[in-house]
């Protein structure tokens, strides 16, 4: 079905009305701010107090050297979390998604951020759906919404059903009418409240805070105790009052502050080699704090993709087979499949697809639980014909013709996968007439030979 989308005068308008398609963030921190902010730990006050009290005193190496330990800290934070701002907002920058639109009668690819409601976008599997919408038509649609709810499970979506913005379509392709853009989706809400939140003091900064006044008071109390005991002895009062100042300043660990600060850097290092970007030094140790991670209800920390992790084939070069002719590429997990095989060295995916012809087929099913394919090869390859199915491994299974003790055995595999949270999938084959090709009856289904 063709569809016209929006006039160029009437996206201008849109857009003016309701802005840019894109999530609320704050803005970067400029270079200055971040300096500053080098200097707000508790810390940092001391020793700035503490070279005060050495400017008075005289103390002209104790100055230096104390300034220079404060200079030094701000410099090495300064550089590694400027830097580490600048490769986000470059991240950032590579990262834009685009939308295939309806305009003016034809279609266009544009940024995403363009998009504005009433627009008409057409997506297809992989893509990421720009902003939330309502479907106008659908074929075997379903879209990952894992972003929003948790569930990495693929949603079933037909039309007249809402999607939303960040969600990735798993199967299918769709058409859908623009309802709601930027911080008016479901993940613009989300975006906005996390903005509002207000972050706590990390453990480092509660702990150096602890430490600061833990000195403070030792360093004071044992410098009137000095102080006392000399002018108890009747000692000169100006002596006793360089000398208590003196005490004050020897006791603050001035190496302290700079010491930390290499060794957040050097974490911060080693976790960008582990692809973690890091903005703010002090979230080094924050991470290196966790002692609970807190999951969904199934325990499981998911990317939203599915990959192939164990196999145990029977009969392998038929197993592939199965994978690659019973697969249509319609979900996530037919993915996993497709991309299992691409890794396989002896299996040519151009190749297979070529020599096979599909004659008939049984989509995949709730009530059977499994798809079905009918293959033949070319006369010149020898016009065997085979059937695939692809399904629920307990379904498989049953339909095989393995012994029950071979039964018993497989279905104990199966459960052991399972308990460790893996989807399990069976795999049969077996060769049938070219009659018997050219429709599949589910109600009398041939014994199958068991692949995988």
């Amino acid at each position: 079905m063709g569809y016209t989308g929006l006039s160029l005068s009437e996206v201008k308008e849109l857009r003016v009305r309701h802005g840019l398609n894109v999530l609320p963030s704050s803005k970067g921190i400029s270079a200055i701010k971040i300096f500053i902010a080098q200097f707000a730990n508790p810390m940092v006050y001391l020793l700035v107090f503490v070279g005060l009290i050495s400017v008075v005193l005289q103390k002209y190496l104790d100055i230096i050297f104390i300034f220079s330990v404060v200079f030094l800290n701000s410099i090495f934070g300064f550089f590694q979390e400027y830097k580490a701002q600048k490769t986000f907002q470059a991240i950032k920058r590579l990262l834009r998604p685009v939308a295939r639109v309806f305009r003016e009668g034809q279609q266009q690819t544009i940024s995403a951020a363009e998009v504005v409601p009433g627009d008409i976008v057409s997506v297809s599997i992989g893509d990421k759906i720009p902003a939330d919408g309502v479907i106008l038509e659908e074929v075997n649609f379903s879209a990952n919404e894992a972003i929003l709810t948790g569930e990495s499970e693929p949603v079933v979506k037909k039309e007249g059903e809402n999607v939303f913005m960040a969600t990735i379509v798993s199967s299918g392709r769709a058409v859908l009418k623009i309802t709601k853009i930027g911080a008016g989706t479901k993940i613009g809400e989300i975006a906005s409240a996390l903005k509002e939140t207000v972050q706590p003091p990390t453990t480092l900064q509660l702990r150096l805070k602890k430490l600061t006044h833990t000195l403070i008071y030792i360093a004071i109390f044992l410098s009137c105790l000095v102080y006392g005991l000399g002018i108890f002895a009747g000692r000169d009062f100006w002596q006793m009052t360089q000398m208590a100042a003196i005490i004050l300043v020897a006791i603050i660990p001035e190496a302290l502050i700079i010491v930390i600060t290499l060794i957040l850097v050097i974490a911060m290092q080693k976790t960008l080699k582990r692809k973690a970007l890091i903005r703010k030094l002090l979230a080094v140790e924050t991470l290196g704090s966790v002692t609970t991670i807190c999951t969904d209800k199934t325990g499981t920390l998911t990317e939203g993709k599915m990959k192939v992790s164990k196999v145990d084939f029977i009969d392998r070069p038929k197993g592939l087979l199965a994978m690659c002719l019973c697969n249509d590429f319609a979900d996530t997990l037919e993915v996993a499949c497709w991309d299992f095989l691409e890794q396989q060295k002896d299996f040519n995916l151009k190749e297979t697809l070529g020599r096979y012809k599909r004659v008939s087929e049984v989509p995949f099913g709730s009530e059977h639980k499994f798809m079905a394919t009918a293959n033949c090869l070319e006369v010149k390859n020898g016009g065997q014909c085979f059937l695939f199915v692809k399904g629920a491994a307990e379904i498989i299974i049953q339909m095989s013709d393995l012994s029950e003790e071979a039964k018993s055995s497989a279905l104990l595999q199966i459960d052991d996968w399972a308990k460790t949270g893996l989807k399990v999938l069976g795999l049969g084959f077996v060769e049938i007439t070219e009659d018997q090709s050219k429709k599949i009856n589910i109600a009398a289904m041939p014994r199958l030979k068991w692949a995988a």
